[in-house]
């Protein structure tokens, strides 16, 4: 009789156990979703962070100098170190408004770099003050088009284009805190230029290729 019990009762422990194994993964499954869900959370936020502070710090960098060669060394630094890029060049409008000639480069001569008409890929951004649409950073020969470009306005006016060819082997794409870092130089950098130009000139002239040349001998 004991032993029809004992045989009547292993399948009900059986089930019981199977259900609480179940119960158990389930369990297990909920809190490795949490866990991962955290983690993003905590990923996400560590990117915001890092995000803000390149921001703050290349912000810092720009607008903290009164002095034209430090704001251009600035942009340089934020290009390089932040962004990736390797050969670009910073173009300034001449006295006419319709032509662009390079005032300080990286990776390149810009003695070797011709003026950028209105019929170039740099004169069109600076003409419609809006950058080429695309993902690819792919090295960029320098007798062709840049591979991106940003115009740089002094409010709803552009004075300049940030043209890049090629950026650093490890660069693979543009994330995020770069596109943020770009749209900084381009609504940033020119203010910062105007008033380095202002106190180390006094008032009087416009911001463009010869009163910033002028600046740099």
């Amino acid at each position: 009789m004991a032993d029809d019990d004992a045989g009547e009762a292993l399948p009900g422990l059986l089930a019981r156990g199977v259900a609480v194994a179940e119960r158990l993964v389930a369990e297990n499954r909920r809190l490795r979703r949490e866990l991962d869900s955290r983690e993003a959370e905590t990923r996400d936020a560590e990117a915001e962070t890092h995000e803000l502070a390149s921001l703050y710090i290349a912000a810092r960098q720009m607008l903290g100098t009164h002095d034209p060669r430090d704001v251009l060394r600035a942009v340089v630094e934020i290009l390089v170190n932040f962004i990736g890029a390797k050969t670009f060049a910073l173009y300034l409008r001449d006295e006419t408004g319709t032509v662009l000639r390079p005032v300080v480069g990286h990776g390149l001569h810009i003695e070797d770099m011709p003026a950028a008409g209105a019929e170039s890929t740099i004169g069109q951004v600076f003409l419609t003050r809006e950058p080429p649409v695309g993902d690819d950073i792919a090295p960029a020969p320098l007798d062709g088009p840049p591979r991106l470009a940003v115009p740089l306005r002094l409010g709803d006016t552009s004075v300049g284009v940030v043209a890049v060819w090629a950026f650093l082997a490890h660069k693979a794409e543009l994330y995020d805190v770069d596109r943020a870092l770009l749209d900084l130089i381009s609504t940033h950098a020119a203010h910062a230029l105007e008033a380095a130009r202002l106190a180390a000139a006094g008032p009087g002239g416009s911001l463009d290729y010869a009163s910033v040349a002028e600046l740099l001998e």
